[in-house]
């Protein structure tokens, strides 16, 4: 599994990215399935045979170009500054990447330069939400839909985040849900909404003769990122359903998600004051559609004091992340999708991830504010840590 944060990682952990998922029981799980896709599909207007639970957010995208009969070599466009595991996805549905670099200070290319990038072979169009940045879906959708090429829109990262008062997920043909680590709504696994009926009656017939996923959210950290991403992208996908376990534990997350989320918006508030009013911190937080949840606070930070900020933080116990690299990265030279990105390169090397979770501990919040509001990050000498006073 992909180890995201960044190194040099805390001794002592008081602030952690993402909290350990709840112990769980696997009690009823059929309910539970029952339960969690009645929920979802009240939220994305579907009906509940629409939705799909699946082992995680990569075999959900897996399955929807499988849907599509992605594979004999066609292609999925999609932006360059992405998780690695998307890789494993369209690889294993037999397709190729086409990378579309990022523009200026967003994480996420233009809607006019992925429908650019659009051939003879495109088979999909992938709009992937990062930390609370969100792609324009009502231009994608019309452009896709003019060109008859499918529209995944990918809400892994934004889970009951709307465009214009819609829910994310809900655009376009298919859409991307995660429940897996750093992401909002922490349980495991993931899901596919489909909005056509008889796609969504093809999706449910593959996804019923794949294996049941026994283990739950799980697997090893890898130190390096880069190799992490490698090894992630071109590990073999094995698609499977939802667990009885994270069925269980997302029923119970769901309940309590209103909550969660509400405090993670107090919680982002906070953090937000304690950059703007600290100068010395050298931060400044990226833009974001205010509708989405918090799993990170995304700030940017000049590269060449990036590392002595994260440093610090990690001296005083705060994990972060510069969440992914440029996919041109981890593809193989001379593959489809081995292209210059520099936009995606500028923005890997300056952006910093603070955790901003809704279901961190009190102590844990107060810690974290208390740490950056007294951050002070010198260009020219290691970073130091100002003593209240």
């Amino acid at each position: 599994m992909l180890d995201t944060r960044y190194s040099p990682y805390p001794t002592t952990v008081l602030v952690p990215l993402c909290p350990r998922p709840s112990a769980g029981t696997a009690a009823d799980p059929e309910r539970a399935r029952e339960h969690v896709r009645e929920q979802l599909a009240a939220e994305h207007g579907v009906q509940p045979f629409q939705v799909i639970l699946t082992d995680s957010g990569t075999t959900a995208l897996w399955l929807a170009l499988t849907c599509e009969d992605g594979g004999d070599g066609n292609e999925v466009v999609l932006s360059s500054y992405n998780c690695p595991s998307i890789l494993r996805a369209v690889w294993a549905a037999g397709c190729h990447p086409v990378l579309v670099d990022i523009d200026g200070g967003d994480l996420l290319p233009r809607p006019d330069r992925l429908v650019s990038a659009v051939g003879p072979l495109t088979r999909a169009v992938l709009a992937t939400h990062l930390v609370g940045q969100t792609m324009d879906l009502r231009e994608l959708s019309a452009a896709c839909a003019e060109r008859g090429v499918c529209l995944i829109d990918d809400a892994a990262q934004v889970y009951s985040g709307e465009f214009h008062a819609r829910p994310l997920g809900s655009f376009g043909d298919y859409g991307l849900l995660s429940f897996g680590r750093h992401k909002p709504l922490l349980a495991g696994g993931g899901a596919l909404i489909v909005q056509d009926i008889r796609k969504a009656r093809k999706a449910n017939k593959i996804a019923n003769r794949l294996r049941q996923n026994m283990a739950g959210p799980a697997g090893p950290w890898y130190d390096d990122l880069l190799a992490a991403s490698i090894k992630v992208a071109h590990t073999p996908l094995l698609p499977a359903r939802m667990s009885d376990l994270d069925a269980s534990r997302l029923r119970d997350a769901l309940t309590t998600w209103p909550t969660t989320r509400k405090r993670g918006m107090a919680m982002a508030d906070s953090l937000r004051a304690a950059i703007h009013g600290n100068p010395g911190a050298a931060m400044r937080v990226l833009p974001r559609n205010p509708t989405t949840p918090y799993t990170f606070l995304a700030v940017e930070i000049t590269a060449g004091l990036r590392h002595r900020a994260a440093q610090t933080l990690a001296l005083h116990g705060v994990e972060t992340t510069r969440l992914y690299l440029p996919l041109s990265a981890v593809v193989r030279p001379g593959e489809p999708g081995d292209v210059p990105d520099p936009g995606a390169r500028r923005r890997s090397d300056s952006l910093l991830c603070l955790p901003c979770r809704g279901d961190l501990t009190p102590d844990s919040t107060t810690a974290l504010i208390k740490i950056v509001n007294n951050l002070v990050v010198e260009p020219l000498f290691d970073v130091v840590q100002r003593q209240p006073g």
